[in-house]
């Protein structure tokens, strides 16, 4: 879940390279994230902390609300303290930053 179109494409081409990972959806906002997480039911969900809409931390908590079991993996570009402590707060399993290699 990007919001960034140029973004989403690098993610869908970084999964798509990988044997171990397929891409079972995308989306640029927050409500389409949500219904498309809970329709499809992926194993994990990245998402931007910047998702229009709800923010990702919020939409995450929604989403853990009715997948518990969800991994979530944020990505974003902020690195202090504040940004990396609320996703984990919120239930992500992880956190990247937007210029970690691949």
């Amino acid at each position: 879940m990007e919001d960034q179109p140029l973004m989403r494409e690098a993610l869908r081409l970084y999964v798509d390279s990988t044997e171990d990972l397929s891409l079972a959806g995308e989306a640029g906002d927050s409500e389409t994230a949500v219904r498309d997480v809970l329709a499809i039911e992926p194993d994990v969900v990245v998402m931007d902390i910047d998702l229009l809409g709800k923010n990702g931390i919020h939409t995450a908590q929604e989403l853990l609300d009715s997948m518990p079991a969800l991994a979530i993996l944020m990505v974003t570009t902020f690195t202090t303290d504040h940004h990396v402590v609320r996703p984990l707060r919120a239930g992500a399993r992880g956190y990247i930053t937007k210029d970690t290699p691949a």
